[in-house]
């Protein structure tokens, strides 16, 4: 089974009404700087292991 090191925090204020914005939670204008950090290492990594960038 595949792991991440990438973590991401449970947040209510983030995750909660993206979906009933049908807006990802990455595109949200409040999104602090700490979780858009969280959201692009985890997105990055998973790139990477689906191979569509390489590592480096």
């Amino acid at each position: 089974m595949t792991t991440f090191d990438a973590m991401l925090r449970e947040s209510q204020t983030y995750y909660a009404f993206a979906p009933q914005r049908c807006v990802p939670a990455v595109l949200l204008e409040r999104l602090g700087p700490d979780i858009e950090r969280e959201l692009r290492l985890l997105v990055t990594e998973f790139v990477r292991k689906i191979g569509a960038i390489p590592h480096g």
